[in-house]
């Protein structure tokens, strides 16, 4: 009985150091948040939810040493800083966004969230995650009843769910916003987006976009590109940092061993590596490639699958008063052809 009521306790602790917050969503989620970069340059999903969570609190943003926040290399933030979220299928990023949602809004009165995805189904599945904790020991936070669009915090804050429209979109003026799945988002309704979050009650304002990355030429495409320097801050993750660890089995025969190259003896993720080895053997190798292991995107049945517009674009002169042709030749199994042809006479 008095182990049940420190945890009862304890629920109502905030987190405020990346140790604190991994123990928390553990002791009180259930969920053991992978806390490991496997890869060159990728990021661990616990670095996401340490610096979307905790980023009032990590005041070095040069990314040294602090003792309040711990080893914060990959969690320094500019508080109003906005971040894309890169990572593999069924990699936590909509669960992760849940989480962050719960959070802010147990342990920051007044925060408004809202939650869009690239469809209406991906932002209840979103709401979905945060709604099963709510009646999963956090119902005591919530004031009056859980609907099925959003619900209210005792201490003022708040979670909606907005619909893939310019309509829904209008009009809120929130601190949060997570927008899941970017990569299927209208762009009229993306642009819409970008002015609805604003600071207030001393909450930063943060517009998140989590996505998979599929199409070459895409949005999400457009916003991993924009990241950095002053732009959003990238986290990305892939296969690796979330799978299971590998203990029993032999390398040489796996049918993972080409991209894995023990990778897995590593992880300390929750992926089951059977179901990996078997959309491995079902999907494209592109596929594989751009959905699970965040590579570049594929292109399959692209005409011209090479082009890169840093390499390819250019400004030419041309004289508009006289005719200009265009002739392509696709090419098929050979490079595409497309000359353009001006007769000077």
């Amino acid at each position: 009985m008095k182990t049940a009521n420190l945890l009862k306790r304890l629920r109502r602790v905030r987190p405020r150091t990346r140790s604190e917050l991994a123990a928390y969503v553990q002791t009180y989620l259930g969920f053991k948040i992978p806390s490991k970069s496997i890869c060159p340059d990728h990021d661990s999903p616990l670095d996401y939810l340490t610096w979307s969570f905790l980023a009032d609190h990590l005041k070095n943003k040069q990314g040294g040493h602090n003792a309040k926040t711990e080893p914060a290399d990959r969690t320094a933030v500019n508080n109003n800083q906005d971040c894309v979220v890169w990572a593999n299928r069924g990699g936590g990023k909509t669960q992760l966004g849940a989480i962050a949602s719960l959070l802010e809004s147990v342990f920051l009165p007044g925060c408004k969230v809202r939650i869009l995805g690239g469809s209406e189904e991906q932002s209840q599945r979103m709401y979905e995650y945060l709604r099963v904790a709510l009646e999963n020991g956090f119902s005591d936070f919530v004031a009056g009843r859980i609907k099925v669009q959003g619900c209210r915090f005792v201490g003022g804050a708040d979670v909606q769910v907005l619909t893939q429209s310019d309509k829904s979109v209008r009009g809120h003026h929130v601190q949060r916003l997570r927008c899941d799945e970017v990569e299927l988002f209208d762009r009229d309704v993306w642009q819409a987006a970008q002015f609805v979050t604003q600071s207030t009650q001393g909450i930063p304002a943060r517009l998140e976009a989590l996505s998979t990355m599929h199409r070459p030429f895409g949005l999400m495409n457009e916003l991993i590109t924009a990241a950095g320097g002053n732009g959003p801050r990238l986290f990305k993750w892939c296969l690796w940092e979330v799978i299971e660890k590998c203990r029993d089995r032999v390398c040489s025969r796996c049918p993972l061993w080409e991209d894995c190259r023990g990778r897995a003896q590593q992880a300390e993720g929750y992926y089951n590596i059977d179901d990996a080895i078997a959309q491995h053997s079902r999907s494209s190798s592109q596929a594989w490639q751009s959905e699970m292991l965040c590579r570049e995107p594929h292109r399959e049945n692209l005409v011209f699958s090479e082009f890169e517009p840093s390499r390819h674009v250019r400004e030419i002169s041309y004289n508009s008063n006289l005719p200009l042709y265009r002739s392509i030749d696709f090419g098929f199994s050979n490079p595409l052809a497309c000359l353009l042809i001006q007769v000077d006479t």
